[in-house]
C-alpha cells in the first residue's frame, strides 16, 4: 500500500514534469519537430518560488486536506482558490471553470459518468487528446482512465502522452498518478523522480496518507 501511495504521488509529479515542455506545442508533428525522436526525459521548468504547476500543486492541496482530522470540501476549495490567487502557475481556463463549478454546485457534471463508462471499449485513436477542447477536465480524466485501463507500463504510457499533443503535462500527470497507484513506486523511473521538485516531500505526504487511512 505504501508503494502504491508513493507511486501515485510521485508518478503523478513525474508524468507532469515530463509533459510540461510539450504542453503548448499542440500536435504530435510539432512535438517531433521540436524534439526529434520524441521527448523521453524530464526537463525541469520549476522555479524557487513555484516548484510545481497547477497539476501537482492542486494534488498536494488535496492530499494535505485528506490528512486533516475531518477533511472538508469547502476548505479544500478554498485551498485551491488561494493557490490560484497567490500562484496559479500553469492553471488554464478549463481548470478555472471546473473549480468554480465544483465550488458552486458541489458535484461534477453528469457527463463525467458517461465518459467513465466508455473507457473500457474505446480505442486509443478515439481519445479526445487533440482539438479545440484539449485540456478539458472531463477529457483529461477519460484519457487518464484509459491509460490506466489499457496501457501495460507506466513509462511507455508517459512517453506516449508527452508526445501525443494536446494538454500533455496534465494528461501525463493524471494518468501517471493512476498508473503509479496501479503498479507501485518501482514502476516510476528513478531518473525521472530525481528531477521532480521536492520529491521527498511528495513521498512523505503519500506515506502520511496511508497512515491516516
Amino acid at each position: 500500500m505504501v508503494s502504491r501511495a508513493r507511486g501515485a504521488l510521485l508518478g503523478h509529479a513525474a508524468g507532469n514534469a515530463l509533459g510540461v515542455p510539450t504542453e503548448f506545442l499542440g500536435t504530435p508533428e510539432a512535438i517531433q519537430a521540436e524534439f526529434p525522436g520524441g521527448l523521453r526525459e524530464v526537463r525541469r521548468r520549476d522555479s524557487r518560488t513555484s516548484p510545481w504547476d497547477d497539476d501537482v500543486a492542486m494534488a498536494v492541496a488535496l492530499a494535505e486536506e485528506l490528512l486533516e482530522p475531518e477533511p472538508d470540501l469547502e476548505r479544500l476549495t478554498k485551498r485551491w482558490v488561494t493557490w490560484m490567487e497567490e500562484d496559479g502557475r500553469g492553471i488554464g481556463g478549463w481548470t478555472r471553470t471546473a473549480l468554480l463549478h465544483f465550488r458552486t454546485h458541489g458535484s461534477p457534471p453528469a457527463e463525467v459518468t458517461d465518459a467513465v463508462r466508455r473507457v473500457p471499449v474505446m480505442k486509443r485513436e478515439e481519445l479526445p487528446i487533440l482539438g479545440g477542447a484539449q485540456g478539458y477536465t472531463v477529457h483529461c480524466m477519460q484519457i487518464a482512465l484509459w491509460a490506466a485501463y489499457h496501457e501495460p507500463t507506466y513509462e511507455g504510457a508517459m512517453i506516449w502522452l508527452a508526445n501525443a499533443g494536446g494538454d500533455t503535462d496534465t494528461n501525463a500527470a493524471v494518468a501517471g498518478g493512476l498508473l503509479g497507484a496501479r503498479d507501485g513506486e518501482a514502476a516510476v523511473p528513478t531518473r525521472w523522480v530525481k528531477e521532480v521538485a521536492r520529491a521527498e516531500r511528495l513521498g512523505e505526504i503519500a506515506e502520511q496518507l496511508v497512515g491516516a487511512s
